[in-house]
């Protein structure tokens, strides 16, 4: 994938689901709130927001490293 289609994504991301407002799906917590897709593809945003989970950092590197998948694509996480 190219860097032009992964700003591509991540700006569509940003659009359709803001980080602001949000808190942690696993702790609650209202900071430095990221994107998980739960699937693990980038390329599928659904508008009705099913693959998108809002994590604080931790959350989500705590996920990831018990889920083996420690690659992920910063592009497409945004943190606030």
């Amino acid at each position: 994938m190219s860097q032009r289609e992964l700003w591509k994504i991540r700006k569509m991301v940003q659009r359709l689901f803001p980080t602001t407002d949000k808190h942690c799906e696993m702790c609650q917590s209202t900071e430095k709130i990221e994107r998980h897709h739960r699937d693990g593809n980038i390329k599928r945003n659904p508008k009705n927001g099913k693959n998108i989970a809002y994590l604080c950092a931790s959350c989500h590197d705590e996920l990831h490293s018990k889920t083996g998948y420690v690659m992920r694509n910063v592009l497409a996480m945004v943190a606030v």
